[in-house]
Formats: structure tokens, sequence, C-alpha cells
């Protein structure tokens, strides 16, 4: 699948824009959970990531780049589930 065929005329299927408001809302959630939990030494990285990830969103959605975002959501997904994997926890 091309990142760019027929841009900039996109259109969006309600799956895609049903995903994108999904993924959205579960990272604006997880700025009120990260500091409603207790404090990780941890924290103000998480926090810097989850407000990029909503950037990321918010920008490729503006911008109609939704094939280019997914396909950031897709990496960094499989990135960090092999980073936790590998990881010891708290």
């Amino acid at each position: 699948i091309s990142l760019w065929r027929d841009y900039p005329r996109l259109v969006l299927g309600m799956s895609l824009k049903l995903y994108y408001l999904s993924q959205t809302a579960f990272w604006v959630q997880q700025i009120f959970v990260i500091n409603v939990e207790e404090r990780r030494k941890d924290h103000w990285q998480m926090f810097t990531h989850h407000i990029v990830t909503i950037f990321l969103l918010a920008f490729s959605y503006g911008h109609r780049q939704m094939r280019a975002g997914n396909a950031i959501l897709v990496l960094r997904f499989e990135f960090f589930a092999d980073v936790n994997h590998s990881s010891p926890r708290y």
C-alpha cells in the first residue's frame, strides 16, 4: 500500500475514522491516568510520550496523512511491545 496514493483526495472509510478517534481518546485518557496513579521515576518521559503521540495523531489527521499516521502507530506499538517484554517490571 502506498502511503501517498491519491493524495490529497483521500477518502477515509468509517473504520479508519473510528480507529483514529479511539486511538486519540485512548492516549488522551492516558494523560489523566498517568497523573492519577502513583508517580513512577519515568513519569515525565511517559507524559511527554503521550503528548507527542496525541500531537502525531492530530497532525496526521489534520493534514490528511492518515496512512502515515497509521504506519507510525503500528511501528510504535510493535517497538514498545518488544521493549516491554524485554525489560523488567517496576
